[in-house]
């Protein structure tokens, strides 16, 4: 059964292969991990000081959300606990509600300044058709699902596109200044760049039809295993 798995997976990776192949050419989003951050621009700040634009040396933790969304809201409080976590180490957490999402601001207002006013801890911003924030970040990602989280680290590019959920491990990394850690490495080794080429499968699961978001939470996974099984079969 192990065996028949791996020969699936080694024989789906084969055929991905012109795909990573053309990595450096072939760019399936406007936005990825390593570009630089599309300007920072807010229709209007709901919660917390506003921020102009990216600061060097500060990390940023952008959370795109709705009030309608109710992962989004569920995250709340774990997104307030990295603020205050890493709140002395330059970490500035986001929140980005947007009519793209769609989202109203009344809405927005009401939720994140009611009665407790504690549901975040850390700011709030509200992206309208002026701003279009969303434009520039989730649509340029070809992400579409909430909640979406983008890293910017202390060099202003973009180290991690995702669901908040998962990005724990690589901002730990990030506010440590440590190196991408082994699973890269291992993709670097087989002269591949792993953010390019998890880019690159999810463009590939998404043209057979597959839902985008559904091939970016698994597909990094079944990659990261055909390495670790196989190696020297991915490379030929």
């Amino acid at each position: 059964m192990i065996r028949s798995l791996k020969a699936i997976l080694i024989s789906l990776c084969v055929l991905c292969v012109p795909v990573f192949a053309g990595a450096e050419s072939e760019r399936p989003f406007d936005l990825m991990v390593g570009d630089m951050a599309p300007e920072l621009s807010v229709g209007e700040w709901i919660k917390g000081e506003p921020i102009t634009g990216y600061e060097q040396g500060k990390i940023y933790v952008i959370d795109f959300w709705a009030t309608w969304c109710g992962p989004c809201i569920a995250g709340f409080g774990h997104l307030s606990e990295v603020q205050e976590h890493y709140a002395d180490k330059g970490v500035v957490v986001i929140g980005f509600a947007s009519t793209a999402a769609p989202d109203k601001i009344d809405k927005a207002r009401k939720l994140i300044l009611g009665k407790k006013n504690d549901v975040t801890r850390y700011r709030v911003a509200y992206d309208d058709q002026e701003s279009s924030t969303w434009a520039r970040m989730m649509k340029a990602a070809g992400k579409n699902s909430l909640p979406t989280v983008f890293i910017v680290d202390r060099s202003g590019r973009i180290a991690f596109i995702g669901n908040p959920r998962d990005m724990d491990n690589k901002l730990e990394a990030l506010v440590a200044g440590e190196t991408d850690g082994a699973r890269d490495q291992h993709a670097i080794e087989l002269g591949l760049d792993w953010d390019i080429a998890e880019h690159q499968m999810l463009a590939f699961g998404t043209r057979l039809g597959l839902d985008g978001d559904s091939v970016g939470d698994n597909w990094g996974v079944k990659v990261s295993y055909i390495f670790s099984l196989d190696a020297p079969s991915f490379g030929g």
